[in-house]
């Protein structure tokens, strides 16, 4: 630690300042210190983060512990905007590297405002892990116990009767079905396995059912060449593309003028500045558009489509999108919606 911070008055004072702040080694960035108001942004306590790895709040491929890498050795002031932290907060984050610092790092987060329903989305990803995790075992196990007293009862009943145990059968599985959706948006189920992708060859084979389908939808593929190589899981983004492409689809007004058009391109994302040693470092971004003009989304429930169980599809369970949600966040990316005019955009992105 450094000396000033042994001291019990400049540790008070710190605790006392609006924003969070941490310091970490310099070295390997375990956290010496956080403030007060660092333990309420993170939720977590000081005792339970002191000595702990800066991975921990910020993730393991986190774009500021992979930038903090290239600056320590540097003395100076340094900027970094737009960071993602857990539940898609966005913030800017002040890094002092000084010698009179030792052989530690000061952090100071800059909070950035966010809308209420943000706020709100971020509530749900917090309270769903669990509340899912409860909900998925005390259902499963008295609908199985149904489905198997349904199953002995069809063997004894008469013709006229069996089309209520077929009613109870079905209902019973679509109860089972909607519990598996459930589960799968819990972060316990969400075991990453990242390598290196072509994210248009995951593209044109999440397009496949779409293509197979669609007889009045033009598929239109928009995408830049020269795009990089991306590391994420291959399975979970062919998941959300196979959402976004499948909800366009079912908006359609399949007639000749109806389309899904997917873009690719590279764009230029998060910037480190260091002032004093005129040094920059960017996190560029890969940006997926997935446009289509069908029905369109109405202003008054935009800001909601990602809430789960939101949904205006008659028989819609509201997961697909909140899933889409999810899964991008867990992979440092950003998914946003707009839609004008019956015309929607689906724009992701994802770290490069």
């Amino acid at each position: 630690m450094p000396k000033i911070l042994e001291n019990l008055f400049y540790g008070n004072f710190l605790d006392l300042y609006p924003d969070p702040i941490l310091i970490v080694t310099r070295k390997n960035f375990i956290i010496k210190y956080i403030n007060i108001e660092s333990e309420i942004f993170f939720g977590k306590s000081k005792s339970y983060l002191l000595e702990k790895d800066l991975d921990l709040l910020f993730g393991k491929n986190s774009y500021l512990v992979s930038g903090l890498k290239k600056v320590v050795k540097e003395i100076g002031l340094f900027s970094i905007k737009d960071v993602n932290v857990k539940f898609n907060k966005q913030i800017e984050v002040i890094c002092v590297v000084n010698d009179a610092f030792e052989e530690n790092v000061l952090i100071s987060i800059k909070k950035e405002s966010k809308k209420p329903y943000q706020q709100d989305l971020d509530y749900n990803f917090k309270i769903l892990d669990e509340t899912f995790s409860i909900l998925s075992h005390e259902v499963n196990n008295p609908i199985s116990s149904i489905q198997v007293a349904s199953q002995l009862i069809e063997k004894n009943i008469s013709p006229d009767d069996k089309e209520l145990i077929t009613i109870i059968k079905n209902e019973c599985q679509r109860i089972s079905n909607l519990i598996k959706s459930l589960s799968m948006t819990n972060s316990k189920n969400f075991i990453i396995s990242k390598t290196n992708q072509n994210i248009h060859e995951i593209l044109r084979y999440a397009l496949i059912n779409i293509k197979m389908k669609s007889s009045g939808m033009k598929i239109i593929e928009d995408f830049d060449p020269s795009l990089p190589n991306i590391s994420f899981d291959r399975d979970l983004i062919i998941q959300v593309f196979e959402n976004l492409f499948l909800n366009a689809y079912e908006s359609s007004q399949l007639n000749n003028f109806s389309y899904l058009k997917v873009t690719t391109k590279f764009i230029f994302g998060q910037t480190m500045m260091i002032p004093n040693l005129k040094k920059n470092f960017r996190q560029n971004l890969i940006s997926i558009i997935v446009e289509d003009n069908g029905k369109g989304i109405d202003e008054k429930i935009k800001e909601k489509i990602f809430f789960p169980f939101f949904s205006t599809k008659e028989k819609g369970s509201g997961i697909g999108l909140f899933l889409v949600k999810k899964i991008i966040n867990e992979h440092q990316g950003d998914v946003i919606v707009k839609s004008e005019n019956n015309l929607t955009k689906f724009i992701i992105k994802l770290p490069i």
